[in-house]
C-alpha cells in the first residue's frame, strides 16, 4: 500500500514531505523517482537516512547509481552504504 502511495507522489510532494518521512518511508520510492531526484531538495536532516535506506539494496544501487547525474552523486556519495559504493563511476 505504501509503495503505491509514495510511488505516485510527485518529486515536489516528496521534497515538501521529506522532513516528515520516517526511515521506512524511503524504501518505497521507485527507482524512477530516485534517478531524477534532486537530493539537495530533500530535508538536510533526512538526507543521510534517505540515502542509507534507498541504496541499502544492491539491486536498487546497481540499477539507479549509473543513471544518476554526477552532480547528484556528489551530494549523496558520502552517505552511500558500502553495498552501493561499488557502483559509483570510476
Amino acid at each position: 500500500m505504501r509503495r503505491k502511495i509514495i510511488g505516485k507522489l510527485s518529486l515536489e510532494k516528496i521534497y515538501e514531505a521529506s522532513s516528515l518521512f520516517s526511515r521506512d518511508h524511503w524504501k518505497y520510492l521507485l527507482p524512477e523517482q530516485v534517478i531524477v531526484c534532486e537530493f539537495d531538495k530533500i530535508a538536510e536532516s533526512k538526507l543521510a537516512e534517505m540515502v542509507a535506506n534507498v541504496f541499502n539494496s544492491e539491486a536498487i544501487a546497481k540499477d539507479v547509481i549509473p543513471n544518476i547525474s554526477s552532480k547528484q552523486l556528489d551530494i549523496i556519495k558520502t552517505h552511500l552504504p558500502s553495498v552501493a559504493k561499488k557502483y559509483l563511476p570510476k
